[in-house]
């Protein structure tokens, strides 16, 4: 984990963008994206990209963040699971893909400088304190 001074604060408002991911899967209303076929996918996408990069500016690279990734891939192959059962909901294997590029497309930008955004902006926040 990076040494940020405010980790709780990041840390809550990565388990909430689960949380907001977890509610718009499963939710018998879900936004509209779009007005083409499997503009959903779009959202799933960038979902799942947003908060796999989102935990890469708070993990360092190693077996943590791994472990991150792979328990996103799990959680959006369950959620797509759980939405075949609903009858208000339908199953996509391309959802699924969605998902897992997303998560995938998080971790290499998570291996760039864009990592250190956090660390960053809690700089920023330092620097401006002391004024």
């Amino acid at each position: 984990m990076k040494e940020l001074r405010f980790i709780r604060l990041w840390l809550t408002i990565g388990f909430m963008l689960v949380g907001v991911v977890c509610f718009l899967t499963l939710t018998p209303s879900p936004p509209d994206i779009g007005d083409f076929p499997e503009s959903d996918k779009i959202g799933h996408f960038v979902a799942y990209s947003v908060m796999m990069l989102w935990f890469g500016f708070i993990y360092l690279r190693g077996r943590r963040y791994m472990r991150v990734g792979l328990a996103f891939i799990v959680m959006g192959i369950a959620l797509e699971l759980i939405q075949g059962m609903l009858d208000y909901r339908s199953f996509s294997t391309l959802d699924m893909g969605a998902n897992v590029c997303g998560v995938m497309i998080g971790w290499l930008l998570a291996r760039t400088r864009l990592a250190d955004a956090l660390v960053y902006v809690e700089g920023r926040l330092r620097e401006s304190s002391m004024r």
